[in-house]
């Protein structure tokens, strides 16, 4: 045991570090000063993860990933450009103008704040904002007091962000506990590097969807299935993609509370969205949603086999035919997947399963899937016996070496390594898992 605790003394300083140092020095396109600390840092936490000892050292890691979070408050987001248009939307609703109403291009300089600088900055020049209603709440907020370096406006979303992680593994507790699961489970998700990193450091409102899902997913854990609908509509209100989800809830639910259950979440998202949407503008967020199917591509693991293809048949690029193909083969999926629920007559604790293979099974067929992408399968597998997601948090942040170069240019050799060992383990646990009977079952131990 002394010898644990000493080799706990040396590593956590080391884990801090590691994660600080790539929060607060390299650039984006750095990738070795961001490699070399994330797989020590990641190493570091599959051993933190894996310690079984007494409650003081998970008090001890708990308020580690706490303090990492807290840290990362004051650092400005250096590998993703996300922050500056989550500034454009705010400082566009200070001058009385929709986020959802222009182009960038179409209003630099005409309003305060929207300034040529800022506009430099941003990746969306030409495409309407798609952040839904929660983003720009926080947005709104974050740019009351507006500076030239942006550094204020990123603490402010920063502390928003913390709050929801704080939020988070709270009801991660909570939940463990509920399902009769060990508590150090909630180290998978509160430890892992990528969540620290990408979410709080890079400030993606990932973290305000999961603290809404675990939150919808508590409420129906006990029994409070209108609470559990307010917060699902928050979660598709932080980003859209909890919409998928929808059908495989009411399958735990009676006829007639499946319907209050819809109307509820309804009600709700007409609330939190009307505010933003006058007139049309709402076809323009759909607009620019169809653009992001059809045009936008980034780590795509199914698709790019399928690129290959078209490009051998129809000799140029088809995403705009096997985009749409993808998007509308996982609603279907997940849909046929929510029928068998409906047959089986699952119980409430199998959903979180059933939600992690909804989500993977869009992510899989996803034409972009950015390191925090994976965030949401992560917060689920806490609570199930996969392990999958972890796997593709230590890979996936190798995808950086995409921005090492003076242009963009995507290295798909490591797309394929990283898939291929995703695809293998996933498969492995798969396996394993069916041949106990076991393949659909949450722990209870």
């Amino acid at each position: 045991m002394y010898g644990s605790k000493r080799v706990l003394y040396f590593l956590i300083p080391l884990y801090a570090f590691c994660i600080l140092f790539i929060g607060y020095v390299p650039a984006q396109s750095d990738f070795v000063k961001i490699i070399i600390p994330y797989c020590i840092g990641f190493l570091i936490y599959l051993y933190l993860i894996k310690n079984r000892n007494n409650q003081l050292d998970l008090r001890l890691l708990i308020a580690l990933s706490i303090l990492m979070r807290f840290l990362l408050i004051f650092s400005f987001p250096n590998l993703s450009d996300d922050v500056y248009r989550f500034i454009w939307d705010g400082r566009c609703m200070h001058s009385a103008v929709s986020p959802y109403q222009y182009i960038p291009s179409e209003i630099i300089g005409q309003y305060r704040g929207l300034n040529e600088n800022l506009f430099s900055h941003l990746n969306s020049q030409n495409y309407y904002s798609i952040y839904p209603p929660i983003v720009q709440f926080v947005a709104y907020f974050a740019t009351i007091v507006q500076t030239s370096d942006y550094l204020l406006e990123s603490v402010i979303f920063k502390c928003f962000i913390f709050a929801s992680e704080l939020g988070s593994i709270y009801l991660g507790f909570r939940i463990l506990a509920h399902l009769g699961l060990h508590a150090q489970k909630i180290l998978v998700y509160a430890l892992n590097p990528l969540i620290i990193l990408e979410i709080m450091g890079n400030i993606h409102f990932e973290g305000f969807m999961i603290l809404f899902l675990l939150i919808g997913i508590w409420a129906l854990l006990k029994k409070k299935s209108e609470i559990s609908a307010v917060a699902m509509a928050l979660s598709v209100s932080s980003k859209l993609l909890p919409l998928m989800f929808f059908p495989l809830i009411t399958t735990l639910l009676s006829c007639r509370k499946a319907i209050i259950y819809l109307i509820i979440s309804g009600l709700s998202l007409f609330v939190l969205f009307t505010p933003f949407f006058i007139n049309t503008q709402v076809f323009k967020l759909f607009a620019s949603l169809e653009l992001y199917v059809n045009k936008f591509e980034y780590n795509g693991g199914i698709y790019y086999f399928l690129r290959d293809i078209g490009y051998a048949i129809k000799g140029f690029n088809t995403i705009h035919i096997i985009g749409p193909i993808l998007s509308i083969s996982t609603v279907i999926i997940i849909l046929l997947q929510a029928l068998y629920l409906y047959r089986k007559k699952i119980k409430s604790q199998s959903l979180i399963v059933y939600m992690l293979f909804a989500f993977t099974t869009y992510l899989l067929l996803a034409t972009t899937v950015h390191p925090w992408y994976i965030s949401t399968i992560l917060a689920l597998c806490t609570f199930t016996r996969y392990r999958y997601p972890l796997v593709w948090s230590g890979l996936i942040f190798f995808t950086y070496i995409n921005y090492s170069n003076a242009q963009f240019y995507e290295n798909l050799w490591i797309v394929f390594i990283e898939y291929s060992i995703v695809f293998g383990f996933m498969i492995y646990e798969f396996g394993i898992w069916n041949i106990a009977g076991g393949l659909i079952k949450t722990e209870t131990k």
